[in-house]
């Protein structure tokens, strides 16, 4: 299977505030599952507005999964930024991470956007490989190492478990 990456984005559409946290538990609990069945890795930014994602895979199972999440109607104005060949993973053998809004380093706008905000539509494809890659190294993805999150009270949690329950907080493997 030749490698392939996928950066996409889209403003998120769960019209009620109350049931965001349910929606992104149900997306999450979905796509670790479906990621493990077909090979995919990565890591999923979640911000108060967009949805910002990268996957790594087969060209077939990622073609499958733009076509699933274009569709989703929890995304709105989908935009895949990129689908290219990869020479490797970057998040390894990790089905996704998942950073919700409070765990997005205050940095990042400043450092990967044209705006200085982490609005998608003014990151450039450089900045997404660079945002991503700091993602990576931060938490140990390469290594398979245990990772600490940063907003679970400092817990260690081994990379065959998930933690928490809302998107700031579980890792998914």
């Amino acid at each position: 299977m030749l490698l392939h990456r996928i950066i996409y984005f889209s403003e998120i559409a769960i019209p009620d505030e109350d049931d965001l946290e349910t929606q992104l538990n149900r997306i999450l609990n979905s796509a670790s599952r479906r990621n493990a069945r077909l090979g995919v890795t990565g890591a999923l930014i979640v911000t108060n507005k967009h949805f910002i994602q990268v996957l790594e895979g087969g060209r077939r199972q990622l073609s499958y999964l733009v076509t699933l999440i274009g569709g989703d109607t929890r995304h709105k104005n989908f935009t895949l930024a990129q689908f290219v060949p990869a020479d490797m993973r970057i998040f390894m053998q990790w089905r996704l991470l998942c950073m919700g809004a409070s765990e997005v380093p205050t940095h990042y706008g400043s450092r990967y956007s044209t705006s200085g905000t982490l609005e998608p539509s003014l990151i450039t494809l450089n900045g997404f490989h660079l945002m991503f890659q700091e993602i990576a190294d931060r938490y140990g993805m390469r290594e398979q190492q245990p990772v600490v999150m940063p907003t679970n009270g400092g817990e260690t949690i081994p990379p065959t478990m998930s933690a928490a329950d809302d998107c700031g907080r579980k890792v998914l493997v």
